[in-house]
């Protein structure tokens, strides 16, 4: 069949061959040109970042913070008793704060915290009678259910802290809550929860108010509390991350409070921030989600004990100043607690330097609540007053203008007057008046009466009585 084909369209068939084998070299080379010139941009890149040229540019703040850590962290342990086990950077969504694992004589893992100093924070740490009484503050606070702190002390040169507490394998209570495991990664660690018996939130929220009553007896602020800040084990909760509150770390519960203290919590007991934090953390031990804002009470299912909904109501209500002692006599609270085996009484004594650091904070709290009112008080004032003066101030501009343009037309019509009497009075021919006053500039044109333009804009619409105007064309040739 090739043989009767005409030379044209044989012609035609090795031309379009051809020409496809064309196209698909073309495509191979400059598919792998790409390839090739994506490599060399790769390669020049790493050599830029080795060389440091653009390497701070390209690496990204959260891994260079890690990277530091990492590095503090093995700087600290290479004089101590601890051997480095393990990071736990995606354990927390704290930027400021780190957690490793270290091994002591190669026994059961501690976990290590890291935390930085905030702007928040107030106290001077690089004294080191400070740092010696945050320390003993920390070592000393003993209490049936507060963690303990092994080890306490401070990075060399810098405002950061590192505490060393004994670690629970099951995580904490929001572990316990959304059946997690506390070495997974933050994002997805809490997604479903399921809300807790009635009795185990009996038991965890009596212990969490005997411990905040503790921390109120030596006057520590502890606005901290949530549930990824308390560790249950064998049914012991146990309050923790105290540091948090010495670094000027912001609080988990913080957006609450703001939106809180403008309905007029403030105006509570000074510890009221405490009460809100239990609440919530009471809310998410019942529920299973965590509390986000002041609706969510109406959306507390049905099968959660009515003593409950009542303690969360007296809690969140504004008018009624509860304190932490009306909540722990409540009869829903009114039970018998495990025996705990550890040794901490809760009989502590606190040294001088300790005492230090508390009035401190105490201090800080309350020079924080005095300029905050103070705010409040003056922008209340402000909005109270802006109404107001803004009316007075345009009445009596208004008033003043009206007055001394009325004064001044009544004052030149009286001695326009006076002086056509004189000059009737004289037989002479009159003077001359004076001359005319000239055009005002063109920037201070008064703007037309409001009657004048209301009338113009009638007239146009109508059209009648505007006239017709005529021209005279004379670009035409004249023929």
């Amino acid at each position: 069949p090739v043989n009767n084909m005409e030379p044209l369209t044989i012609v035609i068939i090795v031309a379009t061959v051809v020409i496809g084998i064309i196209l698909l070299l073309s495509i191979i080379a400059l598919v792998v040109y790409c390839k090739k010139r994506r490599h060399e941009k790769v390669v020049l890149l790493d050599h830029y970042i080795e060389k440091g040229l653009r390497g701070k540019k390209k690496e990204r703040p959260i891994e260079q913070k890690r990277n530091e850590a990492l590095l503090n962290c093995r700087f600290f342990l290479k004089d101590s008793n601890y051997e480095f086990y393990q990071s736990l950077f995606t354990a927390t969504k704290k930027t400021e704060k780190k957690f490793f694992f270290v091994i002591k004589e190669k026994k059961r893992p501690l976990i290590l915290s890291m935390t930085e100093k905030d702007v928040y924070c107030k106290l001077q740490l690089t004294q080191n009678r400070k740092r010696g009484g945050v320390r003993e503050l920390l070592e000393e606070i003993k209490h049936p259910y507060i963690l303990p702190t092994i080890k306490c002390d401070f990075l060399s040169g810098k405002d950061v802290i590192i505490c060393i507490r004994p670690y629970n394998s099951k995580g904490s209570l929001k572990d316990l809550i959304y059946n997690a495991k506390p070495t997974e990664e933050y994002q997805y660690r809490y997604s479903r929860g399921k809300r807790l018996p009635t009795n185990k939130v009996q038991i965890y929220g009596r212990q969490i108010l005997e411990a905040l009553s503790y921390l109120q007896l030596i006057e520590i602020p502890f606005l901290h509390l949530h549930t990824g800040n308390l560790i249950v084990v064998k049914d012991i909760c146990y309050l923790t991350d105290f540091e948090n509150v010495i670094m000027g770390t912001k609080p988990h519960y913080r957006h609450i409070y703001s939106r809180l203290e403008k309905k007029g919590f403030a105006n509570r007991d000074k510890y009221w921030r405490e009460m809100i934090s239990f609440g919530c953390t009471l809310f998410e031990m019942a529920v299973g989600t965590e509390f986000t804002q002041i609706r969510d009470l109406t959306r507390i299912p049905a099968n959660v004990s009515e003593d409950i909904v009542n303690i969360l109501n007296l809690i969140f209500d504004c008018e009624n100043k509860i304190t932490l002692e009306d909540i722990i006599t409540h009869p829903f609270f009114d039970i018998e607690l495990p025996v705990n085996n550890d040794d901490n009484d809760g009989n502590c004594e606190i040294s001088p330097d300790a005492q230090d650091i508390i009035d401190i904070l105490k201090s800080n709290k309350k020079q924080r609540r005095r300029t905050r009112n103070k705010k409040i008080k003056k922008s209340n004032n402000n909005n109270e007053n802006y109404g107001s003066n803004s009316y007075t101030s345009s009445y009596n501009s208004s008033y003043n203008s009206s007055y001394s343009s009325s004064y001044a037309s009544s004052s030149s019509s009286s001695s326009s007057s006076s002086l056509r009497k004189k000059a009737s009075s004289n037989n002479g021919p009159p003077p001359p008046g004076p001359p005319p006053p000239g055009p005002p500039p063109p920037g201070n044109k008064p703007p037309p009466s409001s009657s004048e333009r209301s009338a113009l804009l009638t007239s146009i619409r109508k059209g009648k009585e505007l006239q017709k105007a005529e021209t005279n064309d004379r670009s035409q040739p004249i023929i």
